[in-house]
């Protein structure tokens, strides 16, 4: 007698598998974990989450204002803007920008001070 496989009990079969192998991972730290005991002292902490960086918050966090409508940003790529609300004259809209080097990017700030360690290790200061 021949056993006729269809592809649906191919993959029940299959997902079943890949359920059992899910359920039976350990490498995965969220789902080993066990609560502290003085019996149990090899106990594993959960990895802390990494925060999402929020470009609205960081922006404002380097940004400073100075009244009047005018605030000022200091920008990552080493340029710095002021921006104006153009309505204390006027205006019903609109704003001026002007940008302006302000200092180091953080590549080139990163980069001088790795160079900086290279020097030191080779011993030319």
């Amino acid at each position: 007698m021949k056993r006729k496989l269809d592809s649906f009990t191919q993959l029940q079969n299959l997902r079943s598998k890949l359920n059992q192998r899910a359920i039976n991972n350990a490498d995965n730290p969220y789902r080993n974990y066990q609560a502290p005991s003085a019996f149990n002292t090899e106990n594993k902490s959960v990895p802390h989450s990494v925060p999402l960086k929020d470009e609205e918050k960081e922006r404002k966090k380097r940004t400073k204002n100075m009244g009047a409508g005018i605030a000022i940003t200091k920008g990552e790529d080493g340029r710095c803007s002021i921006t104006q609300d153009l309505s204390v004259y006027g205006l019903s809209e609109g704003s001026s920008t002007q940008f302006f080097a302000c200092g180091e990017s953080k590549f080139d700030q990163s980069f001088r001070e790795h160079m900086k360690k290279v020097k030191a290790k080779i011993g030319k200061n």
